[in-house]
């Protein structure tokens, strides 16, 4: 409970907490009327054989006839009409609790999931592609629903509670010895099934978290590879594995939803072997029938509240710890929500002014649990209106270099200083506004040309007058104008619509329409044939940005920029100009020739 209690309170905001508490005084409200409810059947029961002439005798019930110009007709029969619109009244009104309470749970949930969303949206970004993409998801799309049902019964728990605590002490009063017994053996019942089952209900919870990203990484998998499972030929495979999963987790969700409903066959019993041993007490100590009668009914009465409130309090208590592995993993990120929010700035509209030059000092970089770092020592200076190439082998750091370069990691040791200031956390947001970047692999939103172009760029009027000439400028206007839709063609990244050349052609017009003054190309144009690539960076080199970083080994591309830097096992090992390279670094030359021989 302590758990359950400290993780809500640091997933939901304080006004989510006080709306709880409101509502729990409504619940309260409620279960107070339906023991008031029961109080006038009970009344009413007690008193059948001489309730006119008891009604009639009550000062207080004469009052309240006469008030409400009720005095001419029968008491009984005003009473019996008063409980049966109390009655109604009641139903309304925990009916309307039931759909508030349900509406607000899932109101509460779907916060909670737009919270996990924004976690990772603004989290470390090394930290993110080290956790799997089908874990992450699962975290959005299930836990957060898993979450929102804890609440929905949480509150409804709350309520069975003290409406079963207000019955049981009307029931004390009434009858206090036979009120312990009953309630003794109901509760010693449902904890010995509660408590015995726990060992089963943590394990199968806990398998099913598990099983739930297994299952969530089978599926994007297939999604993501279903060309090569079909020329692998490996659909049984793939079939196999997820039904293996689908099966288990089926298994784990079955027995605990058997336990759930565990108690209320074995009450049932319990209630008529109680119901048959009272038979046989009144018969020997010779109970007055009328009091047996009187007890028999009001007891059934309250049983008809008491026993579905026990069961309820079982099954409320049950689904909680079924999904507390669920809340534990939302509240685990949340835990560390306000340090990934630390580079998150408010309201910035204007970059950071690179007057001079981007430098980096004694850069050093090392993955976590890595054996050698990715970079080391790395000491250069990009200065505005410059041309630079990065070239290197497969693992020499280039990647790595362009990361610390736009600020999606922290060097593990040195400092980039902007105009010999160094680079704060707290200003990686205005710093990125001057960057424009095409990374190797090219996503696609599932949305028209226009808006992956866009890319959460608003269309201004502005944006539209320059959109012809970014199309004109990436290369896109043909394809536009051959397709059906033009721009408004739906494009999606795991579907084929366009080549691996006009793929980053779209990339490109989304670097064009971003702006800025830097433009980072990152392998941008690999997949393109030499004319297409050509027509490309004659455009970027006429375009609007300043200074220009990109890795590349094409020697014809490469003639163009002011200054080459050689990566080698995350270090330089030579910087200079295309022809100072071409006669000094034997990794250069080495390239030179395998482009000449190819």
């Amino acid at each position: 409970m302590f758990f359950l209690v400290k993780s809500l309170q640091s997933i939901l905001s304080s006004k989510d907490i006080l709306k709880f508490y409101l509502i729990s005084v409504i619940l309260i409200i409620i279960a107070l009327m339906e023991v008031v409810g029961l109080a006038l059947i009970s009344f009413l029961i007690v008193n059948l054989n001489n309730l006119d002439s008891i009604l009639s005798n009550s000062n207080f019930f004469q009052k309240i006839l006469i008030l409400f110009n009720f005095s001419a007709y029968n008491s009984s029969y005003v009473l019996c009409m008063f409980i049966i619109g109390y009655s109604i009244v009641n139903i309304i009104a925990s009916m309307s609790a039931i759909r508030y309470i349900g509406i607000y749970s899932q109101i509460l949930g779907a916060n909670i999931k737009s919270k996990v969303v924004e976690y990772f949206l603004y989290m470390d970004l090394l930290k993110f592609t080290q956790m799997p993409t089908s874990k992450s998801m699962s975290r959005v799309i299930n836990d957060g629903n898993e979450v929102s049902d804890i609440l929905y019964f949480l509150m409804h728990l709350f309520s069975k509670c003290i409406l079963a605590l207000l019955i049981i002490g009307f029931l004390l009063i009434f009858n206090t010895q036979l009120t312990i017994i009953i309630v003794a053996m109901l509760s010693i019942t449902y904890l010995i099934i509660f408590f015995g089952t726990k060992p089963i209900i943590t394990f199968n919870s806990l398998n099913q978290t598990q099983l739930l990203d297994s299952i969530l990484n089978v599926v994007k998998n297939m999604f993501g590879s279903l060309k090569e499972i079909i020329f692998y030929n490996s659909q049984e495979e793939v079939l196999s594995k997820f039904s293996e999963l689908n099966n288990s987790f089926a298994k784990a969700k079955g027995s605990n939803m058997a336990i759930a409903q565990m108690p209320r066959s074995f009450i049932d019993s319990l209630i008529l072997i109680a119901l048959v041993g009272l038979l046989l007490f009144t018969k020997i100590k010779n109970v007055d029938p009328a009091v047996f009668f009187a007890t028999f009914s009001i007891y059934g009465i309250a049983a008809l509240k008491l026993l579905p409130a026990f069961q309820n309090i079982f099954y409320f208590s049950h689904e909680i710890y079924v999904r507390l592995p669920y809340l534990k993993n939302i509240s685990d990120l949340f835990l560390e929500f306000d340090q990934s929010l630390k580079i998150k700035s408010n309201n910035y509209k204007e970059p950071i002014i690179i007057e001079n030059s981007i430098v980096f000092k004694d850069i050093s970089f090392k993955h976590l649990n890595a054996n050698a770092h990715s970079l080391e020592n790395i000491n250069l200076s990009i200065k505005n209106h410059e041309k630079i190439a990065i070239v290197g082998p497969s693992g020499s750091g280039k990647s790595t270099f362009i990361d610390l370069l736009l600020g999606f990691m922290e060097p593990t040791h040195g400092q980039i200083l902007i105009d010999s200031q160094e680079l704060s956390l707290n200003d990686l947001d205005k710093y990125r506004l001057n960057f424009s970047y095409v990374p190797q692999k090219v996503f696609f939103l599932e949305a028209s040309i226009k808006e992956n172009i866009a890319f959460g760029t608003v269309f201004n009027k502005k944006k539209k007058i320059n959109l012809d000439k970014i199309l004109l400028d990436s290369e896109l206007q043909e394809l536009v104008a051959k397709l059906p839709s033009g721009l408004d063609t739906l494009l999606s990244d795991d579907k084929q619509i366009v080549s691996g050349g006009q793929k980053q052609c779209i990339a490109i017009a989304r670097a064009l329409m971003r702006g800025g003054n830097i433009l980072i190309l990152d392998e941008a144009t690999s997949a393109m044939d030499t004319v297409l690539e050509k027509n490309i960076y004659k455009s970027i080199f006429k375009s609007n940005f300043s200074t220009i970083i990109a890795v590349t080994h094409k020697p014809s591309i490469l003639k163009e920029f002011d200054k080459i830097y050689v990566f080698r096992e995350g270090m330089i090992e030579g910087s200079g100009s295309f022809e100072y390279l071409s006669k000094n670094n034997k990794y250069f030359i080495n390239m030179l020739e395998d482009y000449s021989s190819e």
